[in-house]
């Protein structure tokens, strides 16, 4: 149904532009591209001039970054359309410029992980974080909720994995995870032909002259998933 709403409003552009005989060029052509892009929840590289353009407006208030994306995204030419259809506008006028839209897609929350300080460096007057975990990012952001549930929009992701275990710095850049497992575990992995397997043993003294199996530690290895965000159609 959606999709075919994202149909209804390109033709609505295209018409528009027929209409004034002119082909939507500039400011013009970039408005009409950053609704249909804002839209949906598939974003193609020929999205990249219009969102740039779009997200490129700001100032120091964000009521002001409002106002001005919205008279930005009103040069579109659709006539007397969005008059008549008031939740095309809604769309446009409301939903579009009050938020931050390219927070809603699949593509950012897969590119911009949750994070936690496990450690900290504290000094005389204050803390900071030397170390952090890291695990695919778990939860929409609730101001996504008017884009993904309105009429005219095709964007509502969908998280595959739900996966909500944190990572070391050093496992989320390999994007390999260990696993700490018992002797029997490893023993019957390895049975079974799985080859991410780990035998650490221990460089204390004592674990030098000894063979003791309390100096090893078993550990599976598995590949990280950090695109865990698809867009549901």
């Amino acid at each position: 149904m959606k999709k075919r709403v994202l149909v209804i409003i390109s033709a609505l552009f295209l018409a528009s532009s027929l209409n004034a005989g002119d082909i939507l060029t500039g400011d013009t052509k970039l408005a009409c591209e950053a609704i249909l892009c804002l839209s949906s929840g598939t974003r193609p590289s020929e999205c990249s001039p219009s969102l740039k353009r779009y997200f490129s407006i700001h100032h120091r208030h964000w009521s002001d970054t409002v106002n001005a994306r919205r008279n930005f995204l009103r040069l579109c030419p659709v006539g007397s359309s969005a008059v008549d259809d008031k939740v095309f506008a809604d769309l446009r006028d409301n939903v579009l410029p009050n938020l931050s839209a390219d927070k809603c897609t699949a593509e950012w929350l897969n590119n911009h992980p949750e994070t936690k300080c496990v450690k900290e460096n504290c000094g005389d007057k204050r803390c900071h974080c030397i170390e952090y975990k890291y695990r695919p990012r778990t939860k929409l952001f609730g101001f996504c909720n008017a884009l993904y549930n309105h009429k005219y929009t095709n964007v509502k992701p969908k998280n595959v994995c739900k996966n909500t275990r944190w990572y070391s710095s050093i496992e989320w850049s390999s994007e390999k995870a260990y696993t700490n497992i018992s002797k029997d575990e490893y023993n019957n992995l390895k049975a079974k032909g799985f080859k991410n397997l780990i035998v650490n043993t221990s460089s204390s003294k004592f674990c030098k002259r000894s063979n003791s199996e309390f100096c090893k530690t078993y550990y599976k290895v598995e590949n990280i998933k950090k695109d865990c965000w698809v867009n549901k159609d």
